[in-house]
């Protein structure tokens, strides 16, 4: 993992001196998706090979690397093909919120808060900005979860 980081540290290094930049940048950005779905994600627990547990945590470093070298106004569009690359990282799907948030698009940020409660039902962060957005545009808040998950629909007046 950290020769992967440092791969990447000296291709963007690289990159800044670079007479190509579309055609490099495109490089490195398959170097970055290479090295998302090469690292695993998933572990066996130990003396259990029926259970397992999920570690984004280097997968997100790349992430926060990469976007730092994407300018601002690429940032949403890349962390929403990385959301759909990596549906469970709920670190990720904040980023996303966040950054949805950052940029105004209050409508986007809604939809996405939407479709996140139904894919990450138990991510309490989520809820709280799905209500919080709801409230925001309408006044009234109305969240609900897909039917048989066992979540309430959620009124605020």
């Amino acid at each position: 993992r950290l020769l992967h980081l440092d791969y990447l540290l000296f291709t963007n290094s690289k990159l800044i001196g670079s007479k190509c930049k579309s055609r490099d940048f495109k490089m490195f950005t398959d170097l970055v998706h290479r090295c998302l779905v090469t690292v695993p994600t998933r572990f066996t627990v130990p003396f259990s090979s029926a259970d397992y547990w999920t570690n984004f945590q280097f997968h997100n470093k790349v992430i926060f690397f990469y976007l730092g070298c994407l300018p601002h106004s690429q940032q949403s569009s890349a962390l929403e093909r990385l959301r759909y690359i990596m549906p469970t990282n709920t670190e990720l799907a904040l980023r996303l919120l966040q950054q949805e948030w950052c940029d105004g698009n209050i409508e986007h940020l809604k939809l996405q808060a939407r479709m996140l409660t139904s894919s990450v039902p138990h991510c309490l962060p989520v809820w709280r900005i799905a209500v919080a957005v709801e409230r925001e545009l309408n006044g009234r808040v109305e969240v609900s979860a897909p039917r048989g998950t066992g979540w309430l629909l959620l009124l605020i007046s």
